[in-house]
């Protein structure tokens, strides 16, 4: 296939600019009202807490749950918030897929970036907290279109420049595994499909292994640098610590998640993941309720970790039948215990760089700096292990990233 002509890459250019900027704002959708919520929840139970509201009621619930705090309230509110987020991302993903094929790709991504813009304009104005709320449920609909976006890089593009399409999606949400399986699959290339999984997992779990581990060992000096001032007092970031760590537990399994769903949307298989995740949502809430006696305001926290890990359990009991593509080959499995164990080091460096930096975070000059070299000392001693254990190469990344761009 010859050179586009110009007016053709001009569209092109432009439709990917909308994929990269609805994708962006996906994400950004998601986490944007983390740093925020501690004092959004403050400002409306201060101003409206008052019983038969919405606010007074969830806050009374939280109090009789345990949650006697700014903080502790945050970790029930926030995680009720980003699992209906999450849940309507995933039930609105194959509504937006099957209004796009009928109404086209274009207009249902400047539907759905218009609705998101929609939402964050209620929001400049939420006089009240139930409309936060409603904000939130209308981002998590409009950001069901991740699949859209990928569906219409993959339009646009032949096969020779598709990478290139995708790593405008990628560099927002990852390694996008569906359309290189999705094409393998059909020229019925099992072994490249099995290798193409594979890799999407070394890369995911070498990224995330780590970032977990981090997450479980130095969750108070992340928490106490970025959130503890004003009216957040230590016992504030000792008890949200708490929470950050066992979010940590679960991240791999969030992560697995987005590997194993591929093996089902390549085959056009997308009954199947919705069940599992509606077992995955009874699962959390059951936990949830369940736990809450015993472990109180930390219930839901256990509870999403959990139903995420039973989620990829389901994901990879299902995933069973479909033969040796959706089973890691052998480099996977010898790099994986190599990646596992470059991730536990960087664990005991940070634990023992914390012990020694733990006066400095306790003043106020020096806490940032602190926090930074922790961090960027997890970073040296993760690449350093990493390659010594042979768990993977730098190299590798690069030229997956020139593979990308080409």
């Amino acid at each position: 296939m010859g050179p586009m002509s110009a007016p053709v890459a001009s569209t092109q250019r432009r439709t990917l600019g909308l994929i990269f900027l609805t994708v962006f704002m996906d994400i950004v959708g998601f986490s944007i009202i983390i740093p925020l919520f501690p004092h959004l929840l403050d400002h409306y139970i201060r101003t409206e807490g008052s019983a038969g509201t919405l606010i007074g009621s969830l806050n009374s619930a939280a109090e009789w749950m345990g949650g006697d705090t700014v903080f502790k309230k945050t970790v029930l509110f926030g995680g009720l918030l980003s699992t209906l987020y999450s849940l309507l991302q995933f039930v609105f993903s194959p509504i937006w897929g099957a209004l796009s094929d009928r109404l086209g790709r274009r207009r249902i991504l400047t539907i759905t970036l218009a609705g998101n813009a929609l939402s964050y304009l209620l929001w400049i104005f939420a006089a009240q907290f139930w409309v936060v709320v409603l904000t939130r449920l209308v981002s998590g609909m409009m950001a069901g279109n991740i699949a859209v976006a990928s569906a219409a890089a993959a339009d646009i593009t032949d096969e020779k420049d598709r990478t290139k399409g995708m790593a405008v999606v990628g560099i927002a949400i990852g390694i996008v595994l569906l359309p290189d399986l999705s094409r393998r699959l059909k020229a019925k290339d099992a072994s490249g499909a099995r290798a193409a999984y594979s890799r999407a997992a070394e890369i995911s779990l070498a990224l995330t292994l780590p970032a977990a581990v981090a997450l479980c060992v130095i969750p108070l000096p992340l928490v106490s640098v970025l959130f503890e001032r004003g009216a957040t007092t230590a016992a504030d970031s000792a008890a949200m610590a708490k929470a950050v760590a066992i979010y940590g537990l679960g991240l791999p399994a969030f992560i697995l998640q987005k590997l194993l769903q591929p093996l089902f949307f390549a085959r056009e298989d997308t009954r199947t993941p919705f069940r599992y995740a509606i077992v995955s949502m009874i699962v959390n809430a059951a936990l949830a309720v369940g736990l809450m006696p015993i472990f109180g305001w930390l219930a839901p926290a256990i509870a999403t970790s959990a139903a995420g890990w039973a989620m990829v359990g389901l994901l990879a009991l299902g995933a069973r039948r479909f033969g040796r593509e959706a089973q890691f080959d052998t480099r996977f499995r010898s790099r994986f215990w190599r990646i596992l164990a470059a991730s536990v080091a960087m664990g005991v460096v940070l634990y023992l760089c914390q012990a020694l930096a733990e006066p400095s975070f306790r003043i106020a000059g020096w806490r940032y700096l602190a926090l930074t070299g922790l961090i960027l000392a997890g970073i040296a001693s993760y690449a350093g292990f990493a390659q010594a254990l042979g768990a993977f190469k730098l190299s590798e990344f690069r030229a997956t990233l020139r593979r990308s761009s080409e």
